[in-house]
């Protein structure tokens, strides 16, 4: 639901206020929020505001704030 990955996208715009680097693993409560979370990550990348990284194959998904 839209609504949701639009609320989403407000919480973890203010998360990446407060710490600039974030762990996938860690925003995700569950099997329904790692979706969203993860719909919501993915627009804040297209709008130039977050960027991802991962050190090795497997590893966690590290997610930075752009400036």
């Amino acid at each position: 639901d839209q609504e949701q990955i639009d609320d989403r996208i407000y919480e973890l715009e203010e998360l990446l206020r407060e710490n600039p680097s974030l762990s996938f693993n860690e925003l995700c409560r569950s099997r329904n929020n790692c979706v969203v979370t993860l719909l919501a990550l993915l627009e804040l990348c297209r709008m130039g505001k977050a960027e991802f990284s991962q050190e090795e194959l497997f590893a966690d998904v590290k997610i930075n704030a752009r400036t």
